[in-house]
Formats: structure tokens, C-alpha cells, sequence
């Protein structure tokens, strides 16, 4: 059974007939999801009621948790969606608060959440990212406010209520999980003469802090694993880079109205 004709016309009267994730206009072409399926044992109530559009819909339960390919949407996720736009709606803030660009509707909250992400970048930060040598020594905390946004990633509200930087977003924690960890994975303290800088097994072996006698290994078997170590940590730096530039350059396109203090330098 779908759902009764009441729950359809409250649904589609509270979303302004707009999809509640991706929020363009549908019209008739419009769908009432359940939240929880009646499957497995959702009722066919406006709580458990969202509408979407046709792509929106059709990407309900298309994740696979058995890889990590894509991340499905959560009940609570999309409750949230659901809503922060009847809200949106029921307030008048279609025009006020979201912006129509080449049409995506973006939300205020949106904008703010890119801004976060975006200042977390340094400009230290997109210097190593564009310049990787983690062979030489590095600053212990550099990359500390990535580490954060990773932290704040875990708060069920941290996403993007638009599906295209949503989607760019996933793909950029992604990337900082990979450097971050490689990164982490990889280089050691130096020492008390630089106690806040950290390097690559192969600089302190070259430059006295460790001894091969430790590895049970040849210098030269040392010295290909050691620089294998910092290829994959250079490497992953590359990628974040190439990550965040499609996140910053996507973003500026949505929000080009509004002034970011960190701007990426080409």
C-alpha cells in the first residue's frame, strides 16, 4: 500500500512540491518515500514520509555496506532533510535564504559549512598539499585542523544539503583520511633538537636519530622501503590537493556571492 491521500497532500503542501535533498522544483514529477520501509515495518504515516525528486529517489538504498563505495542515506539523515526544508518552506525562506544557481538551491547553512571547510585548508596547508617532500622534516601539528574537520564529520548534521558539494565533500574527507593516515603512519618525532617537527624514516636514518642495526636489514633494503614510505605519503598529498581544488572551484561556482577568506592559489 502507498500512502493515503491525506499524508500525500500535507507531504507535498509542507515541500512546496520540491524535492527535501536536492530541493529543485518537480511539479508532478515528485515521489513520497518511507523513511523506514514498510518492509521493515514503516507505517504509512507523514512521519515517515519524504518527498523526492525522481534522481533523489532513485538513489535510496543504492550504497552496498559491504563496500566502501558510497554512503547510503541514514533514516535519521533524512529526517533532517526532511526537515530543515518544510521548515524552510513553512518560514518563506525559499527566496530569502536559498539562492538558485544554474538549478541548484543552496542554503545559507551550506554556504557556512563550505566557508569551515575551506578556511581548514591554510594557506601552510595548500603549500605542503601542492608541494609534497615529506622525506624532510614537517611540523607536528600542521595538518591539526584537518584532524578536526574529520572529528566534526562524525556530528550527523555536518553534510551538505546540496547533492553535488555533498558528494564532493565525501570525496574530499576521503582523501584527508588517506594523507592523514599515511602521513601519520609514516613519520616520527625527531627529537629534542626540533621537539614540534616530525620526518620520514629515511632522513633520520641519513642524518643519525636511528641506526639500521635496528631493521635487522640491509642500508639499501632500508633505503627502497623507506622511500616507498614517502612516495605514498607524497602522493596522497597530490590527491588531497586535487580533491579540495574541485571542491573549492565547484563551490565558488554555487556561491560566488559570497566572500571566503582563504582562496585557493593556483
Amino acid at each position: 500500500m502507498g500512502f493515503p491521500q491525506s499524508v500525500s497532500d500535507a507531504a507535498l503542501a509542507a515541500c512546496g512540491r520540491r524535492c527535501c535533498i536536492c530541493h529543485k522544483f518537480c511539479g508532478t514529477k515528485i515521489e513520497l518515500h518511507h523513511i523506514i520501509q514498510v518492509a521493515d515495518g514503516g507505517e504509512d504515516t507523514l512521519e515517515n514520509c519524504i518527498p523526492l525528486c525522481f534522481d533523489c529517489h532513485a538513489d535510496m538504498g543504492r550504497a552496498d555496506p559491504r563496500h566502501n563505495k558510497g554512503k547510503k542515506y541514514s533514516e535519521k539523515e533524512l529526517i533532517i532533510h526532511r526537515d530543515n526544508w518544510y521548515k524552510s518552506v513553512r518560514e518563506g525562506k525559499e527566496a530569502s535564504d536559498i539562492c538558485s544557481v544554474a538549478g541548484n538551491y543552496i542554503c545559507r547553512e551550506d554556504k557556512y559549512l563550505y566557508s569551515k571547510i575551506t578556511e581548514s585548508f591554510t594557506k601552510n596547508i595548500q603549500y605542503e598539499l601542492k608541494n609534497p617532500n615529506y622525506y624532510y622534516p614537517h611540523e607536528r601539528n600542521l595538518f591539526q585542523s584537518l584532524d578536526y574537520l574529520l572529528y566534526e564529520s562524525d556530528d550527523p548534521s555536518f553534510f551538505f544539503v546540496n547533492k553535488e558539494m555533498e558528494d564532493l565533500r565525501s570525496a574530499l574527507f576521503s582523501s584527508i583520511d588517506k594523507f592523514t593516515n599515511e602521513l601519520y603512519g609514516n613519520t616520527y618525532p625527531i627529537g629534542k633538537e626540533m621537539p614540534t617537527k616530525n620526518a620520514s624514516h629515511g632522513w633520520l636514518l641519513n642524518h643519525g636519530y636511528i641506526r639500521e642495526d635496528h631493521f635487522h636489514k640491509s642500508y639499501k633494503e632500508l633505503e627502497t622501503e623507506f622511500k616507498d614510505e614517502v612516495d605514498h605519503i607524497n602522493a596522497s598529498a597530490k590527491e588531497l590537493w586535487t580533491t579540495f581544488s574541485k571542491f573549492v572551484k565547484h563551490g565558488k561556482v554555487l556561491y560566488s556571492n559570497q566572500h571566503f577568506s582563504e582562496d585557493v592559489q593556483e
